[in-house]
């Protein structure tokens, strides 16, 4: 594991995840050594790496906390659909407004908007539809990140603001 990841260009939630999963596992290994240069995690697996790094007594070298949480889209089961191949946000950068627009209708989900602190600047809920906009015109000019969600899937992307 001294290297094993190490530039591995492995995105955030990605990486958020192995850590959630490596910490929450009763079988994962004590006394390991884990190279992760260059890789980012979530606010969300804070506890997750203190976990690994203090219970565990894993070192953990080149990795860097985000400054927001970091999500995944967790994998699906034969009979849930993945909202990720089928979800378009639009334009992106854009001036005034977002288009959100899936091939599969949303079901009761949530959609959030957040800044690069990972500050929520709008929320939206109860969408049950395969097409939303967002109103971006207030907003100040910078990244931001639109996850989506619903019970069973969570999504996110980055989106920029002119």
């Amino acid at each position: 594991l001294l290297n094993m990841l190490d530039n591995s260009g492995m995105d955030c939630g990605n990486y958020s995840a192995t850590l959630n999963t490596w910490s929450s596992n009763p079988l994962t290994p004590s006394a390991r050594q884990l190279g992760a240069s260059n890789l980012k995690y979530g606010l969300n697996v804070q506890n997750d790496r203190d976990y690994l790094i203090n219970t565990k007594g894993w070192l953990i070298t080149g990795d860097s906390m985000n400054n927001f949480n970091c999500y995944f889209t967790p994998n699906t089961t034969p009979n849930e659909q993945d909202y990720s191949s089928t979800i378009r946000i639009f334009p992106n950068p854009t001036h005034h407004s977002l288009q959100i627009t899936s091939d599969i209708a949303f079901q009761n989900a949530s959609i959030h908007v957040m800044n690069i602190l990972g500050e929520t600047i709008a929320s939206y809920t109860d969408i049950s539809d395969d097409h939303f906009t967002i109103v971006m015109s207030d907003a100040v000019a910078g990244h931001y990140f639109i996850l989506i969600s619903d019970k069973n899937h969570r999504y996110i992307q980055k989106v920029f603001k002119e």
